[in-house]
């Protein structure tokens, strides 16, 4: 779902050491395809499945620095 939308460029999930929280951190094109998305209605039913399941938080950032397979971004 995520992958397929306008303007993803990446998704990852990254579980803490004790398995007790989990961050999903994904790159975009833009703010603009990051609400593209959150106007998605897929979008809210996905949300409601999510928190069931946790509490959390939405922050949105800019990527400083990325370094993927061997290559400095």
């Amino acid at each position: 779902f995520f992958s397929k939308q306008p303007g993803s460029l990446s998704s990852s999930v990254v579980v803490g050491g004790d398995g007790s929280k989990v961050a999903n951190i994904s790159q975009w094109r833009s703010a603009e395809d990051i609400a593209a998305f959150r106007a998605d209605p897929r979008f809210a039913d996905y949300m409601k499945s999510i928190i069931e399941l946790a509490a959390g938080e939405s922050v949105m950032g800019h990527t400083t620095y990325s370094h993927t397979g061997g290559v400095e971004n």
